[in-house]
């Protein structure tokens, strides 16, 4: 073999995210060498093994364990982390929620949930869509259509369904209900940029105290807020990895710092919108490898905001 550099070996190789989605017919013609008659006997065992009840049952355990779902056919139920919590608002709160996979559509993909509390006496629910436009590039375009009760400061780091669902017990600070309605669009650039595009309307009601003056001469207060944004998103990540998923792609970063500009429109008086305002959000990540003690993640934001807005629309840490 002809040797090749230090560089080459400092990324991971890198599957087509359809590669999965071929039968057997298309590696037969395509594939550069035969398999031999031990190669096909261990894959004849795989399968066998993966037949039997006993596995498939311990399969669909881990499955439940690791990614918060399980599988029923063309659907997949979840996230059982979700289905109870209790605080201080809801009371007891119940939630099913669920998606489609790729056995549904290849292209297309919606997922949503239904929850209510005891105490508040209120339904939640969620509702999305995806369609993929392309995977060479990667363009993809959705709606989404969320109200729930969330609180100041969590939905911007509650990325993981572990954490959010902590997040829903006991005290809750800064409660408020949340009415939100996007449709965004994104595209993969090249391997290392991507870019995103989303049109939002926004509308919180707080639930602890707080009143707000829309301007410095106005002696009325409001507590609602309402906003319509436009908020174009670029990213920047050496040499991205994803990984195909039962939901489309998971993106598995990079081995270099992360970079995200984030510039954000509000338009006033458009769907009842109360603002005109205008962000620049800077934020970067980097994932720092310890071999086996682990890794440790590096993040910074940094956020100017152009223009007088009540605080719960800040970058709230």
């Amino acid at each position: 073999n002809k040797p090749l550099n230090n560089e080459f070996y400092k990324y991971p190789i890198q599957v087509n995210e359809d590669a999965q989605s071929y039968d057997n017919a298309y590696w037969d013609k395509n594939r550069h060498d035969s398999l031999s008659k031990h190669e096909l006997d261990a894959f004849s065992l795989v399968d066998t093994i993966k037949s039997l009840p006993i596995i498939g049952s311990y399969l669909d355990v881990f499955n439940i364990v690791f990614n918060g779902y399980l599988k029923v056919g063309k659907f997949s139920i979840g996230p059982y982390l979700s289905i109870y919590a209790n605080n201080k608002f809801e009371g007891h709160r119940l939630r099913i929620g669920g998606k489609t996979n790729y056995h549904f559509s290849k292209k297309v993909f919606f997922d949503g949930y239904l929850a209510y509390g005891s105490e508040d006496e209120k339904y939640k629910h969620k509702l999305g869509g995806r369609f993929i436009l392309s995977r060479y590039p990667y363009i993809e375009t959705g709606l989404n259509w969320r109200n729930d009760l969330d609180q100041l400061g969590v939905n911007q780091i509650a990325n993981n369904s572990a954490f959010s669902t902590i997040t829903r017990w006991g005290s809750i600070i800064g409660p408020y209900y949340n009415q939100t309605k996007e449709g965004f669009f994104f595209a993969q650039l090249n391997k290392h940029i991507s870019s995103k595009v989303t049109l939002r309307q926004q509308k919180i009601n707080p639930l602890f105290n707080f009143n707000y003056y829309k301007s410095i001469s106005s002696t009325e207060t409001f507590s609602e807020i309402n906003t319509s944004e436009i908020e174009a998103k670029i990213k920047l990540a050496h040499n991205e990895g994803f990984l195909q998923t039962d939901y489309g792609r998971q993106s598995l970063g990079s081995l270099k710092p992360e970079f995200t500009l984030t510039y954000t429109l509000g338009v006033k008086d458009v769907l009842k919108s109360d603002f005109n305002y205008q962000k620049i959000n800077l934020a970067m990540d980097h994932k720092i490898g310890f071999g086996v003690l682990g890794q440790s993640v590096m993040m910074f934001n940094i956020e100017k905001v152009f223009g007088t807005i009540p605080y719960p629309l800040l970058n709230i840490h």
